[in-house]
């Protein structure tokens, strides 16, 4: 048990008060404050979902008002996840982030690496405001969503710090707003740039979101409200077929190429079964990104607050807002009626698949599926299997496109790995593309992306490079600490083993780094 813990402060990420801790009381290894607070010596400084917070509201001090759920929704991301997820995952993800099962959170939640930001963000107005009211800065909840990337109390863009979202699988080091930031000229918006203001539209819905509780979207129905508010648009027909290239040219014509490209949000114009047309499918078990919804949504004219109201309207009209009944409970000749409409749409339409059903008889379906879903499992069609794949199949990325993104971003990413504060990163091709969120793409692939391939072997480091640069660090922290080391202390420091002493650049780096570190020129104190 700990003697003291910093109060959150609004809005504040629980990574922020660990950091603010650590700052306080000053242990002396990174990993000794996730070894106090979580009860691990192996665990991560984990941003956006930690796990553990059983362990952690076990050690605070006696006399707190915090609970796990509390941390969880007021100091996490999860409220921001929850509304487009079933709610039995949720309670799974909960459970998770009390105990020790942390590994398997974002795959229950289909967290996609590539929306989450590569470096924390803040708003440098937010910050200038902080220092004055509360002597310190802080990192923000919401300024760290997804495909937030301007602050809507301010209307500035958020600005990015030197310290890295996702830290190493094993990095335990919290670092605090203070020592992160540096804080410059806030860029302003222009209102009357449609990309600017849909980045306003999804920072208000974003924090409308994590000001929730228990929000749940109903996601056995809302790809029908999708359908709906498209048959409005004249994007979809009466009976729920897509109209799938009008809808591409549309959505594609609302936001700009630049604003999609930022997100990572691309339609894939070539492909019929892009992220946009999964939302209007009916797949209960598969989870999309919620900027993948708010983006559909701001795109059908609403927001999530009117959307959510839409949608309850929406349910009620279906007569299907009542809670599911048992089977015993409901009359048997409605029981009956149902499972015959069914039987005999089946029989009509031997042919055709679940989707095909689902989306010209919905109605039936969801009565089936809410109120008799083992009847219903157990007289589902045959699913068709796709022998031949259509041209449109074959053909789904524009490589070269792809490889030039993906070669400005390793280029990027490079920089920053180099530069982030802290001991330094090895820019191997695995921690680049992992850190990416491309590694299994780059991996598979290399040989359709001759620029990426290029741009790894300029970035990636050898051994020497590697060690060279760590004896810098090692030699400009002690310079910090007013310390002249011994050479074992310094070569400890930057953790060279001889092997990799003895290679001739490397000795000459240390020479180098000896000289470097003596107080006067008379007077030399490594050995």
């Amino acid at each position: 048990m700990i003697s003291f813990f910093p109060d959150p402060y609004p809005d504040e990420l629980l990574y922020s008060v660990c950091a603010r801790f650590a700052d306080r009381v000053r242990y002396p290894g990174e990993s000794s404050v996730v070894r106090q607070l979580f009860g691990t010596r192996n665990g991560a400084a984990v941003v956006d979902l930690p796990s553990r917070l059983g362990h952690l509201v076990a050690t605070l001090p006696p006399g707190h008002s915090y609970t796990v759920d509390r941390l969880i929704d007021n100091h996490t991301l999860l409220p921001f996840y929850s509304p487009f997820c079933p709610p039995s995952r949720i309670n799974q993800v909960r459970e998770d982030m009390q105990t020790t099962n942390g590994s398997r959170i974002y795959g229950r939640l289909g967290i996609l690496v590539s929306h989450t930001p590569l470096w924390l963000q803040f708003c440098p107005v937010c910050a200038e405001e902080e220092i004055r009211q509360f002597g310190e800065s802080y990192w923000h909840r919401l300024h760290q969503v997804p495909g937030v990337k301007v602050c809507p109390v301010h209307t500035v863009f958020l600005a990015q710090s030197s310290v890295p979202f996702r830290h190493g699988r094993r990095c335990g080091q919290f670092i605090c707003a203070q020592q992160g930031i540096a804080i410059s000229s806030p860029s302003e918006l222009d209102e009357s740039n449609p990309s600017h203001q849909a980045f306003l539209r999804i920072a208000h819905d974003a924090a409308w979101l994590l000001d929730q509780r228990h929000l749940s979207l109903e996601l056995e129905n809302l790809p029908y409200c999708y359908l709906k508010l498209l048959r409005g648009c004249k994007l979809a027909s009466s009976v729920g077929r897509i109209y799938v290239q009008p809808l591409n040219q549309a959505f594609n014509d609302f936001y700009q190429r630049d604003f999609l490209q930022q997100l990572m949000c691309e339609l894939d114009v070539s492909s019929y079964n892009h992220w946009l047309l999964r939302l209007t499918r009916f797949c209960p078990d598969k989870v999309q990104s919620p900027l993948h919804h708010l983006l559909l949504i701001h795109f059908l004219g609403h927001t999530v607050a009117s959307f959510v109201q839409f949608q309850k309207d929406f349910y009620a009209s279906a007569q299907i807002s009542t809670p599911p009944e048992t089977t015993s409970s409901l009359a048997s000749d409605t029981l009956e009626t149902y499972r015959q409409q069914w039987l005999k749409l089946t029989a009509t339409y031997p042919k055709t698949g679940l989707s095909f059903l689902r989306k010209n008889f919905g109605r039936i379906y969801i009565w089936l599926h809410k109120h008799d879903s083992q009847w219903l499992e157990a007289h589902l069609p045959q699913q068709r299997r796709h022998t031949v794949a259509s041209p449109q199949r074959l053909a789904r990325v524009d490589w070269s496109i792809r490889d030039s993104q993906l070669a400005a971003g390793v280029k990027e990413l490079a920089v920053q790995m180099k530069n982030a504060p802290g001991r330094p990163i090895w820019l191997t091709k695995t921690a680049i593309t992992r850190k990416l969120g491309q590694y299994t793409l780059i991996q598979k692939e290399i040989d359709k992306l001759p620029l990426t391939a290029q741009v790894l072997s300029e970035v990636v480091e050898t051994q020497v490079e590697y060690a060279i640069r760590r004896l810098e660090w090692a030699t400009e922290c002690f310079r910090q600490e007013h310390i002249y080391p011994a050479r074992w202390q310094l070569l400890s420091r930057a953790s060279l083993k001889p092997h990799t002493v003895a290679l001739p650049p490397v000795q000459q780096a240390v020479e180098v780094s000896c000289y470097a570190a003596k107080p006067d020129k008379q007077h030399c104190l490594c050995f």
